[in-house]
């Protein structure tokens, strides 16, 4: 079977993804990669050494057989066009152009030469998103009466699209994609603070025909960094946390109920509280070490001055401050024979590791508790 080939045009902070993953997929095969900047082209030569590197877009539609297009984002409408008259299939990231002018352009030409050009909307094919719209779809939450969604962080500020156009493609496709309609009410208001005319901060709001009400707060001025969409319905509700490296689904059962028969304005309504329901999504192992190792730099580099790492636990200890990974349950040599420097501050006694001190540790500790300077007793026989 002839493996597609396959260019990348940008290769910049989003691009050298969709590098990677299609140097990595077995049905592909990464033909040319085109950047305008030739640091990044050098780099690019001595990591793929097979695939064509080039500055000339023609020169990489002419080598391939599919396109991804992970321009800056003011290119993205003449990089679609050039892909379709070359009859090229092609992926364009998000968004997938600035203005409704140019997006319908590029429809339309895709249309007439009959020439796929898809929009990458990442997230529909998330595994989290995916049983979301289940839920959502299956009934299981009930009527949904609203969602909203926060995506903020501090940085990447870009000069030639705002926060809307930067984050929003992502919570605008989930929710319609979850909703399966288009919203019939659109509104969104933002603020420049950084730079004259490009928004840092936009507050979107949807308005659906079936009375669901969309709201997503997106900045990249904020000192949180949030990818989280919270879908409340009638029966359950549910977060979507993709900051979560594990538990990226919650459902919680729990809402609020109105009896068939009451008598009274307090007894009409009540508040039902029920269990979480965390599900598990398969995940690559590649995934995993990469979750392992971020989380395991970050515990190193962030961890106090007096702590250090022991099985599962962390414990304070002022004889060392190394990190050491070992696997739970078993001790170091450090720690078979100085257990006992390794005690919660105040505590009296043996330590928990090892209670048969030697001599010397058992007559020097009552000294140095009592703020006598503790001496070193000579070896017995010398």
């Amino acid at each position: 079977m002839t493996r597609l080939r396959v260019g990348v045009i940008g290769a910049g902070a989003w691009g050298r993804n969709h590098v990677r993953t299609v140097a990595g997929l077995a049905e592909a095969e990464l033909a040319a990669v085109c950047d305008a900047d030739a640091k990044v082209r050098e780099r690019l030569a001595r990591q793929y050494p097979t695939a064509h590197v080039t500055a000339d877009v023609a020169d990489l539609l002419g080598r391939t057989n599919a396109v991804v297009i992970a321009s800056p984002a003011a290119t993205h409408a003449r990089l679609a066009l050039q892909c379709v008259e070359a009859g090229k299939p092609c992926l364009v990231e998000k968004p997938f152009a600035l203005s409704r002018r140019d997006a319908e352009s590029v429809a339309r030409a895709a249309a007439d030469a009959r020439v796929p050009v898809l929009a990458g909307h990442l997230l529909l094919f998330h595994p989290a998103v995916e049983r979301l719209r289940a839920l959502v779809q299956g009934g299981e939450l009930g009527r949904v009466y609203y969602l909203y969604g926060l995506r903020v962080n501090l940085g990447q500020i870009r000069a030639d699209e705002n926060a809307l156009w930067s984050f929003g493609p992502h919570d605008v496709s989930v929710a319609l994609y979850l909703l399966g309609e288009v919203p019939v009410r659109v509104a969104a208001h933002g603020k420049s603070y950084l730079q004259p005319k490009v928004e840092d901060v936009v507050f979107l709001t949807m308005e659906f025909g079936s009375g669901v009400l969309a709201h997503v707060q997106l900045s990249w001025l904020d000192p949180h960094k949030e990818r989280k969409l919270t879908v409340v319905g009638a029966t359950k509700m549910v977060v979507f946390d993709d900051m979560e490296a594990r538990e990226k689904l919650r459902i919680y059962d729990k809402g609020v109920e109105r009896p068939p028969e009451y008598r009274s304005y307090g007894e009409a309504l009540s508040v039902r509280e029920g269990d979480i329901f965390i599900p598990r999504f398969p995940t690559s192992s590649r995934s995993r070490r990469s979750w392992a190792t971020s989380s395991a730099w970050h515990a190193v580099r962030s961890r106090p001055a007096r702590v250090r790492r022991t099985g599962s636990a962390w414990s304070p200890c002022s004889r060392r401050r190394r990190a050491r990974w070992r696997p739970v349950g078993r001790r170091s040599r450090y720690e078979r024979g100085h257990a006992d420097t390794c005690r919660r501050p105040g505590r009296e006694g043996p330590g928990p590791l090892r209670p048969d001190r030697d001599r010397r540790t058992r007559l020097r500790r009552p000294a140095a508790r009592d703020g006598v300077r503790a001496r070193r007793l000579p070896r017995p026989g010398v």
